[in-house]
């Protein structure tokens, strides 16, 4: 076997990699590490709201006046979907709803149109709750899932219970 080494051919003056400069010398000269720093981002404002209700805990007669009091979302959670309750009374005098719906969605009632009737009453006399174009009729006094049914309890029925859903 009294092969030669390769490096037998090499010139006197060539220097090898491994004469060369270290290579962790290399490295740190070439590739620093660069720091990114992310922007601090606040709660939402509804992960807020909720921590801080963690924080100051109401007594019992705090939470069943929410329980029973119907509250818009704060200005700054206009956007976010909320739920509402309204109650809608006929009369001899009016029983006109004055709503139309779209029921495609076949489990809710989708509002397309207040037009008069016990809704824009309802209207005009709980502004913060007002009953909008988009929002949606989910449950009709205890009934649900059914956009047909939702429909049928509207016309039978002289007091409508309505749990609505904006956003």
């Amino acid at each position: 076997m009294g092969a030669a080494c390769c490096n037998n051919d090499a010139s006197k003056g060539q220097a090898d990699m491994a004469d060369a400069a270290p290579m962790a010398t290399l490295a740190s000269a070439t590739m620093n590490e660069e720091i990114v720093k992310q922007p601090v981002m606040e709660a939402p404002s509804a992960v807020a709201a909720k921590e801080r209700e963690k924080q100051i805990a109401p007594d019992s007669s705090q939470i069943e006046a929410k329980k029973e009091t119907a509250v818009s979302p704060p200005v700054a959670e206009k956007n976010a979907p909320y739920e509402f309750t309204i109650v809608l009374k006929k009369t001899p005098e009016n029983s006109r709803l004055g709503l139309t719906v779209d029921i495609a969605s076949s489990v809710c009632m989708v509002v397309d149109k207040v037009n008069g009737g016990l809704l824009a009453e309802w209207n005009q006399s709980n502004p913060d709750l007002e009953v909008q174009p988009g929002d949606k009729i989910t449950t009709v006094n205890g009934q649900s899932g059914d956009a047909v049914e939702l429909t049928q309890v509207c016309k039978e029925n002289s007091v409508l219970e309505m749990k609505v859903v904006r956003g």
